[in-house]
């Protein structure tokens, strides 16, 4: 019961920080990005880690990933929900997805831009850069992607998986 409720608060905070970005974006043009954006790197070598959970109970043990990103704490809950797609000046990272950690083990990923394929398979290498865990391992994960509803409406409160997972819709 308890989970339904985290991800329905996660899935509102994704979609109101999209709806955000839209107006934002809405002020001016955005051109695709011409190369690979950087940004600074993880502590990485510094040994600190995260702990997550997947749906059937498996713990596994990831590098820490959130450093450098903003982040909310849900007081109700006591889950924090890190943007890991944002920088400290809460810049997003990239125009095409987002992608919110919350400490409940929780990930949500929202495309912003069609080919809504292109940009779930962007989301997933960033996934798979953050979680350097097997895709079989990431698909028992508590992951919803879903896109932005000015994107595509068909899609619009639906999760769309993993492209790599079962059961995932295929774009």
């Amino acid at each position: 019961m308890r989970s339904p409720v985290l991800l329905g608060i996660a899935l509102a905070l994704l979609l109101v920080g999209i709806g955000c970005m839209w107006w934002y974006m809405g002020q001016k043009p955005i051109e695709a990005p011409t190369q690979a954006t950087t940004t600074r790197a993880l502590p990485r070598d510094s040994g600190a880690t995260i702990v997550l959970t997947t749906k059937t109970g498996k713990v596994v043990t990831v590098p820490d990933f959130t450093y450098g990103h903003p982040s909310v704490e849900v007081e109700d809950t006591g889950v924090t929900y890190v943007y890991v797609t944002q920088d400290d000046s809460l810049t997003e990272l990239d125009p095409v997805y987002g992608i919110v950690y919350g400490s409940d083990s929780s990930i949500v990923m929202g495309l912003f831009a069609e080919p809504l394929a292109d940009a779930r398979l962007r989301a997933e290498a960033k996934l798979k850069e953050l979680l350097p865990i097997p895709e079989p391992i990431l698909c028992e994960m508590n992951i919803v992607v879903n896109a932005a509803d000015t994107i595509n409406p068909v899609h619009v409160g639906r999760n769309l998986g993993l492209s790599f997972c079962a059961g995932a819709t295929a774009l």
